[in-house]
């Protein structure tokens, strides 16, 4: 969510800090209404990053953002199931 809405407000209005605002807000409302508040946050932080970029291809870096976001959640989930994984004494016997 963050990544399309970054992309829209990036691609079709002018860079300032009342559009980079309203972009994260689009984005945080959005993402809140559909997926909780967890993913609020990650969307306006994604969202304000793809706003701020200041190159010619607003779409491709926002596909750039979307893989390293991807990639950084799944690595983040991993790490976070290796407890479960490792047994330890008192729990293998």
């Amino acid at each position: 969510m963050g990544i399309s809405c970054g992309a829209l407000f990036g691609s079709f209005v002018p860079s300032n800090p009342w559009t980079i605002d309203g972009g994260i807000a689009v984005a945080m409302l959005i993402s809140h209404l559909l997926q909780g508040a967890d993913g609020a946050r990650i969307a306006g932080f994604v969202c304000g990053v793809v706003m701020l970029y200041q190159g010619d291809d607003v779409w491709t870096y926002a596909m750039h953002r979307f893989i390293e976001t991807a990639v950084g959640i799944a690595v983040a989930w991993s790490v976070s199931h290796i407890p479960k994984l490792i047994k330890t004494g008192e729990e293998a016997g």
